[in-house]
């Protein structure tokens, strides 16, 4: 009788620093290969510039790639959670998604779509023997440590060790993928065999348990959010062919007409039988069914509008447990436990009595908002960061031309002032960032950014060349306060070592120059040159705004600045995929991902994939200007902070989607009509 193998595979384990070698020698040989097909010199030089790197550097690759895979396997181990959500994020620190993280998980998408595309079948064996070692009844292929993911974002680490260029790792990440796809072809099968020769039984798949042929309807052009759309409907529908379907004026207490209340009825079954609606919720708008009839019949209004009270409580019933996923009973028990005696209640309320629609609607969206509000005091350290990141990219390029009006001012003062470009590249961007953060922090005071900003004038007047023994001695008591200053700021924003000796290092010499040099006075200008420095004097240009900040900016020293509201300015876009990855073709155009994003709302549904993995997750918190979005994951109590860009990039590689994406009643509507 065989012994029972060790968990994980150990074969497996041992097997890996040998992948990641074979990987490197692969990829090398495709580059090679690459070259040779490539007609364009700037492409032929890019494959030259990564094939290079990768022979410079292959043990760092190597060593990156299977620290990461031996990482996620020990994470997987004895004790882990749940692999199948992201795990909890601590609230205390800002876990930001920015464009660059965003950028990365669209690679490990498309490198997971390759290795689908070449390795299913090995995959989907070596994970029956798999679960078969680990005695599990079902296949759960987002719990598996094993799973493609899981080396695509190996991969993707590993690919950071060389120092690429944007394109460049591009390159290496679409070729290396395709060999990682044979490779892993190989090496699921290959360890398939071990473990069946050491006597696994694999599990047996099962039958999917819903059918293939439960996707969702194509969308029609009829669109229930505008007046009317339901007589438009009517006389589509072959069985009201014929018959007159007028639409009664808005307004009017007309009864309905039969074949209008026959539709109504028709629409219902659908939308109770909807595959996409919670099996619970499909018996809660059945139960609706009966009393929506008899509404109707007294109140044509339910047939003008969705915006009637009892269209916004099916749809505030579907929307509420739309992303709840399957084992969690308790959280669609809870919601049940609210919805039942209302639509009970509204089941014996009198036949015109809409004000039970109304008063189960407030109810259901006040426990949504009391949900809402519980989850954002759990992760209220979160939201406070995001706020406060919110207002430092608002306060940015207003405190950007406030510099820069500030170094212009010195410069007519002191033509001799040569402000070199690490120093200004320091001012506008670094300290710029360290006034940022200042007067977004609600723990300083207005003194904290006065003292910061008066730091540019401070250090500007230090580059300049005494022009008295006075005042060369004077910076010379000076200098140590505004060193101390410097690196206080470079401290709160974390600047880089090699970034703070290289403005540190250019600060010493030209003050070195400036305390050994004698002084040179500065001859008086001329009533001529007063005029002409007046009339040179830089006047900043006002911003264009979209959020007000509550900083008085003209309050703060040298220039006072116009003071509106600031352009956000979304760049980017995307398409909506479903619950898997979506090839990138499908895309959807820039304008069309930020109108999606535009659409957003708190306690919206969506999937998102993130930390190498879909995501069932809903906005609990969004920033005013739009331009930051927390999504929390009911599995495993995940959080998820991005910027507006990140998301925009997600969601125009199809990797980003609401759970529901049309409302129950145009679903209903779209299946009618598609099935003429």
């Amino acid at each position: 009788m065989a012994a029972t193998p060790t968990t994980p595979p150990a074969c497996a384990v041992t097997a890996l620093p040998a992948l990641c070698a074979q990987w490197v020698i692969d990829t090398q040989r495709a580059l090679r290969e690459a070259s040779v097909d490539l007609a364009m010199a700037q492409d032929r030089r890019l494959v030259f510039t990564v094939l290079e790197a990768l022979q410079t550097r292959p043990q760092a690759v190597e060593a990156a790639m299977h620290q990461a895979l031996h990482q996620a396997l020990s994470d997987a181990g004895p004790g882990a959670t749940d692999a199948g959500e992201p795990s909890r994020i601590d609230t205390d620190l800002l876990s930001l998604v920015d464009e660059s993280e965003a950028e990365q998980e669209i690679e490990v998408s498309r490198t997971v779509q390759l290795i689908g595309v070449q390795a299913e079948w090995e995959w989907n064996q070596f994970q029956c023997f798999h679960a078969g070692l680990l005695g599990d009844t079902c296949l759960q292929p987002e719990s598996n440590p094993w799973r493609p993911a899981t080396f695509a974002r190996a991969l993707s680490e590993g690919s950071l060790t060389l120092g690429l260029g944007a394109e460049a790792r591009a390159l290496l990440l679409r070729q290396g993928g395709a060999v990682l796809a044979g490779l892993l072809k190989t090496f699921y099968a290959e360890h398939s065999a071990r473990l069946k020769a050491e006597g696994v039984a694999p599990l047996v798949r099962k039958a999917p348990v819903h059918p293939p042929s439960h996707t969702p309807p194509p969308r029609s052009d009829v669109d229930v959010t505008q007046p009317g759309a339901l007589y438009q409907l009517l006389q589509r529908l072959p069985e009201f062919a014929g018959q007159a379907a007028t639409r009664p004026p808005s307004g009017t207490t007309a009864p309905l007409a039969g074949q209008a209340l026959k539709l109504l009825t028709r629409l219902l079954d659908q939308m109770g039988s909807d595959p996409d609606v919670q099996p619970p919720v499909q018996g809660l708008i059945r139960q609706l069914q009966a009393p929506m009839v008899r509404l109707a019949l007294k109140d044509p209004q339910l047939m003008q509008s969705d915006r009637h009270p009892a269209w916004r409580l099916i749809h505030e019933l579907v929307s509420g447990t739309a992303g709840i996923q399957p084992g969690d009973e308790a959280e669609l028990g809870r919601f049940m436990a609210l919805a039942q005696p209302l639509v009970r209640q509204i089941a014996t309320a009198g036949p015109t009595d809409t004000s039970a629609y109304e008063q189960a609607l407030r109810q259901l969206q006040a426990h949504q908002a009391e949900q809402a509000r519980a989850a954002l005091v759990r992760h209220q350290a979160q939201q406070a960061a995001l706020a406060q990141a919110e207002h430092r990219a608002a306060l940015l390029p207003l405190l950007r031309q406030q510099v820069e009006a500030q170094i212009a001012l010195t410069a007519q003062s002191a033509p001799e002032l040569r402000l070199a470009a690490p120093l200004r590249d320091f001012l506008l961007q670094d300290w710029v960032a360290v006034l940022a953060q200042t007067m977004a922090d609600p723990a300083e005071d207005e003194a904290s950014a006065q003292r910061v900003l008066g730091t540019v004038d401070a250090l500007l007047a230090s580059l300049t060349r005494p022009a008295t023994l006075a005042d060369r001695e004077r910076l010379r008591q000076s200098l140590p306060e505004l060193v101390q200053r410097l690196q206080a700021g470079m401290d709160r924003i974390r600047l880089p070592a090699a970034r703070r000796e290289a403005v540190l290092n250019e600060l010493m010499v030209v003050h070195s120059l400036h305390l050994r040099a004698p002084p040179r006075p500065r001859p008086e200008p001329s009533p001529q040159e007063l005029v002409r420095q007046m009339q040179d004097e830089p006047v900043p240009e006002p911003l264009r705004h979209d959020e007000a900040v509550d900083t008085n900016l003209g309050n703060l020293p040298t220039i006072p600045m116009d003071y509106a509201e600031m352009q956000a300015s979304p760049d980017a876009a995307l398409p909506a995929p479903g619950t898997a990855a979506v090839p990138a073709t499908q895309a959807t155009s820039t304008e069309s991902a930020a109108e999606w994003i535009d659409t957003l709302e708190t306690q919206a549904w969506c999937k998102l994939f993130i930390q190498g993995r879909w995501a069932t997750t809903r906005l609990l918190w969004l920033s005013d200007n739009r331009q930051f979005f927390m999504f929390t994951s009911r599995h495993g109590g995940g959080m998820h902070s991005l910027t507006r860009r990140a998301l925009l990039r997600l969601r125009s590689e199809g990797l980003a989607t609401r759970v529901e994406d049309r409302s129950a009643m145009q679903r209903a509507v779209d299946s009618l009509l598609g099935d003429l």
